[in-house]
């Protein structure tokens, strides 16, 4: 499990960027619960296709106040207990063998210090987690409609 530590060292990182993202961007489109992740269902971060899920859900898994939408704060929580799930040797770094449907490309863009495993830092800044490709209107808020049009532009990829 990712120490306190890490966790506060990677928010204060993120939260100095415009806005930030983890590896898995596609998590939004076919997000289930982060046990599911890891166990593999949600393959489609790194590559593999899988069916997107309904924006309700994908609402349900990451809104903790209850509002109907995702601020940053639930976003960057939500991909951290992935991250979690993820690093099944609880070294704090997640190494390809440990991502399910993993796609070469995106780790090795994602492993900035090229050292072939992801930091949390990594993991949460990952082009493909990316909050502002979601967060369409920039209110720092993702909506489900933002979610659909998301879900939409990267079927187009």
């Amino acid at each position: 499990m990712i120490h306190d530590f890490e966790v506060t060292r990677a928010k204060a990182r993120v939260s100095g960027m415009h806005a930030f993202m983890a590896i898995l961007v596609y998590l939004l489109s076919v997000a289930g619960s982060a046990q599911s992740f890891a166990q593999g269902e949600k393959g489609a971060a790194w590559g593999a296709t899988i069916k997107p899920r309904e924006p309700a859900a994908i609402i349900k898994m990451f809104d903790s106040n209850g509002d109907g939408q995702i601020d940053q704060t639930e976003y960057l929580l939500q991909i951290v207990r992935v991250f979690s799930d993820l690093d099944r040797n609880r070294d704090d770094y997640l190494t390809p063998n440990e991502i399910p449907g993993l796609d070469a490309q995106k780790f090795a863009k994602a492993d900035k210090d090229k050292d072939k495993k992801l930091s949390p830092y990594e993991f949460v800044t990952a082009d493909s987690l990316k909050f502002e490709a979601i967060d369409l209107n920039g209110d720092g808020r993702i909506t489900a409609t933002e979610i659909v049009e998301h879900q939409k532009s990267l079927q187009g990829r």
